[in-house]
């Protein structure tokens, strides 16, 4: 029962810490907008945006933590 909680945890921790990065990098003057256009830095960064990216990246630490925490 709790090694399936632990599992479940973790992967949903995991997929949150993706999504967070992947939200925070589109947001940065040199991420994703650098990378596809040219080197050009992006004309409206943000450092917090309204995808939430930071809570979701922070969460999906806590989650895994959780996670590895439990007894199996």
């Amino acid at each position: 029962m709790t090694s399936t909680l632990a599992l479940r945890l973790a992967l949903s921790g995991a997929m949150l810490i993706v999504a967070g990065q992947k939200t925070v990098f589109g947001d940065r003057k040199r991420g994703d907008y650098f990378m596809t256009h040219d080197m050009k830095p992006n004309p409206t960064p943000i450092v917090y945006s309204y995808g939430y990216g930071e809570l979701r990246f922070t969460t999906g630490w806590i989650m895994i933590s959780l996670g590895m925490a439990l007894p199996m």
